[in-house]
């Protein structure tokens, strides 16, 4: 609906990129990897967005980045229709997830938080507690970030530092627990913290 309505799969990328990290400046190269899109269409909706005030750019160590122009009028509506529709709806996604996240090894525990359910006090968008294989697990969440439009905060832990801090009723974790969530994997039963 929104590329019906923004003229351009990759102007709506790029707009859910920049409102997302409304603080952030990326060079060119580096928004084509997280948009997946052609450079030369990267470019040339990046000239268009610039042209009509919404991204400035910036000339630094050589390379020329851009990012969100916060004083563009309507930039507090924009990122609020962008936050909505980018979050993903969890009955569409979540049993794809799981298995996503259960092919990077033993997993005990996935709560998504924050960005998932648009909660901006989270510490974490991400908290994952099990014996993982980090190359596989960076590939998962490198898919959901490109999804997301944003870099996402994930916290990892092994199944014996998390029992570990819970017993100690680590400041952390009472923090994790604390906030929204959506409980993806839940295998430790004596976790009643982490249920729903």
């Amino acid at each position: 609906m929104l590329e019906q309505l923004f003229g351009s799969k990759t102007r709506v990328k790029l707009l859910s990129l920049f409102f997302n990290n409304p603080h952030r400046s990326f060079y060119v190269r580096e928004i084509t990897r997280k948009v997946d899109e052609q450079i030369n269409s990267v470019r040339r909706e990046l000239a268009n967005l610039q042209d009509h005030g919404i991204v400035a750019s910036l000339a630094k160590n050589g390379k020329l980045y851009y990012g969100l122009n916060n004083k563009y009028e309507f930039a507090k509506e924009f990122k609020s229709i962008f936050k909505a529709a980018d979050v993903p709806q969890k009955e569409d996604n979540e049993e794809k997830l799981v298995v996503r996240f259960k092919r990077t090894g033993s997993v005990d525990i996935v709560l998504m938080m924050g960005y998932f359910v648009q909660d901006s006090e989270s510490p974490l968008d991400l908290f994952i507690v099990g014996k993982l294989d980090k190359k596989k697990l960076r590939n998962v969440v490198s898919e959901l970030e490109k999804d997301a439009g944003k870099e996402l905060n994930f916290c990892v832990m092994t199944k014996d530092e998390y029992e570990y801090r819970s017993t100690l009723y680590d400041r952390f974790i009472i923090d994790v627990m604390a906030h929204p969530k959506i409980t993806l994997i839940n295998k430790l039963e004596n976790v009643g913290a982490a249920n729903e």
